[in-house]
């Protein structure tokens, strides 16, 4: 299901530079990890430590997550269409016609697959980056293979965008 969110619905434990962190008030903390590079910060709920360490990596053609959507432990996977160029170097207007378009692939996405397509409700603001998320839970069962088909299934929708 295609859904719109707040940022503040989303709270990150895991950049896509695979940097782990929490937070405490405004400040970051950084995360501890064991002497075999695994992710153990109990400040950092225990399904993420599990994605984290099992399935959250760069070879997925997104940048990739470890966060919380309205308190639910999620793997995101991105979609950009912040800073939007052709093949000749000619940037792309952010108007309500590229909107429309990025939010019509996002529907056909969240047609194909069993999780929520998310995209943020302000895309008025400068700071937007008019990201579309797909939350995959996080469940003992989550595995990179998952993880790669959903990704192909991204790779189908945005593939035919006009740049």
């Amino acid at each position: 299901m295609l859904k719109k969110i707040s940022e503040k619905d989303i709270v990150y434990y895991c950049n896509a530079a695979g940097d782990a962190f929490w937070m405490d008030g405004d400040l970051v903390i950084w995360a501890e990890f064991d002497e075999c590079g695994n992710l153990n910060d109990e400040h950092i709920p225990a399904p993420l430590r599990f994605a984290y360490n099992t399935v959250w990596g760069e070879g997925y053609g997104y940048p990739s997550y470890c966060a919380t959507v309205s308190g639910e432990p999620v793997l995101l996977l991105v979609a950009e269409f912040g800073d939007l160029y052709l093949p000749n170097g000619v940037e792309l207007d952010r108007d309500e016609n590229l909107k429309e378009l990025v939010l019509k692939k996002s529907e056909a996405l969240a047609g194909l697959l069993d999780y929520d397509v998310l995209f943020p409700e302000d895309t008025e603001t400068p700071f937007c980056q008019w990201e579309v998320m797909v939350a995959i839970p996080v469940t003992k069962d989550l595995n990179a293979n998952t993880v790669a088909a959903v990704s192909r299934d991204m790779d189908m929708c945005f593939d035919e965008m006009p740049w």
